[in-house]
């Protein structure tokens, strides 16, 4: 028998970093002129690369 709780949606957080800094913040400027992160890989690149790397031994992704 499956019991199921009423509080389940608490399981993440309401938090939003944009409420907690401010608009006129140093680092809000740098964002608008920095492209930050990496970008994705295309996923029709991505799969061929899996499967190369795990038929030749290689375990790291990057």
């Amino acid at each position: 028998m499956m019991v199921f709780q009423a509080a389940s949606a608490h399981f993440f957080y309401d938090f939003y970093l944009d409420d907690h800094v401010p608009a006129d913040h140093m680092l809000r400027g740098i964002d608008r002129h920095l492209k930050l992160g990496r970008s994705s890989v295309n996923p029709k690149l991505m799969m061929p690369m899996l499967i190369i790397s795990y038929s030749m031994g290689i375990r790291s992704e990057r």
